[in-house]
């Protein structure tokens, strides 16, 4: 019954104490017809035997060895050798719920949509980290259909959290063209847009199957310079594609990136963050803030007063 194969890419670099848990609740997945693909990013610590040692235990699983180039590098390779008709990306350090494929795939057929998704259960390694960041409670909603252009208005609303590449499965002809961009942090705002715009329908389901690490020494929790200068390069992009492809939508598009530029800038460390990156923001903040037609009070008033 499972004649449709799902090639699952995990990028692999120094997660040791998090890759067993990672691997185990691909391979433990109820559907089967799977290739599991661990890509070996150079990782510097025992990643490499272990993964070598998983593809003795499972004959789904390939293992890919190559030379330190970042995470969009791994996951690009494992989409240059996934041969399945379906691709899903796994972080190492996260895992799946044990029906996350077979309840993604059966949206995926049910309604001949080219992507579908589950929402994330956000997991904290202590307890007090969880206390701090509590989830918000959703509105069960097993299967929601969204096609056409109301695809790419998925883009505007930040707190629906479909904005990431893990979590979904795709077709695989979604990236036939699509490739993640190297050496930038960030990787998933750097892309998602063009694969929202490659997606004639999306379904998702709001059970959160995907289980997506919280940890402090992550590259999502990286806020250096670096880090905040790829996310604003990023959105940045998004911008200039909205512009081009969907100019109908340039004020959604504006409204999102002021938010954005004013939330993040908020969040910087002035000990951690220099001088020039802050005034990055600034500047793009108010050249956006100038081309929105309708702007709210809290807009005004960091335009005025960013520094308050």
């Amino acid at each position: 019954m499972e004649k449709d194969k799902i090639s699952v890419i995990i990028p692999v670099y120094k997660v040791e104490q998090y890759l067993d848990k990672c691997v185990e609740s691909a391979i433990n997945q109820t559907y089967k017809n799977l290739e599991i693909i661990l890509v070996d990013d150079g990782s510097p610590d025992n990643c490499p035997k272990m993964c070598d040692e998983w593809a003795k235990k499972d004959n789904r699983i390939k293992v890919i060895h190559k030379q330190n180039g970042g995470l969009s590098d791994a996951r690009n390779v494992g989409i240059e050798n996934a041969t399945g008709n379906y691709i899903t990306f796994l972080d190492s350090d996260d895992y799946f719920d044990p029906t996350y494929c077979k309840t993604l795939h059966n949206l995926i057929s049910k309604n001949s949509a080219d992507v579908a998704s589950t929402y994330l259960n956000f997991v904290y390694e202590n307890e007090e980290d969880a206390k701090q960041h509590e989830q918000p409670v959703i509105e069960q909603k097993d299967e929601v259909v969204v096609e056409g252009i109301d695809v790419i208005k998925l883009l505007f609303n930040p707190p629906t959290p479909l904005f990431v590449v893990v979590q979904k499965l795709y077709k695989k002809e979604i990236f036939e063209s699509l490739r993640f961009t190297l050496n930038r942090l960030h990787e998933d705002d750097f892309l998602y847009h063009q694969v929202l715009a490659k997606t004639k329908k999306l379904v998702y389901t709001t059970k959160p199957l995907y289980n997506y690490l919280q940890r402090s020494g992550s590259i999502m929790h990286t806020r250096k310079d670096k880090s905040f200068i790829d996310f604003h390069d990023a959105y940045i992009e998004k911008a200039k594609f909205i512009e081009e492809n969907y100019p109908e939508f340039k004020q959604n598009i504006y409204a999102l990136l002021v938010w954005k530029f004013r939330y993040y800038y908020r969040r910087m460390n002035k000990k951690v963050i220099s001088q020039n990156v802050r005034k990055l923001f600034i500047n793009s903040y108010k050249k956006y803030y100038k081309l929105l037609n309708k702007k709210s009070l809290k807009d005004m008033l960091f335009y005025f007063f960013p520094f308050i």
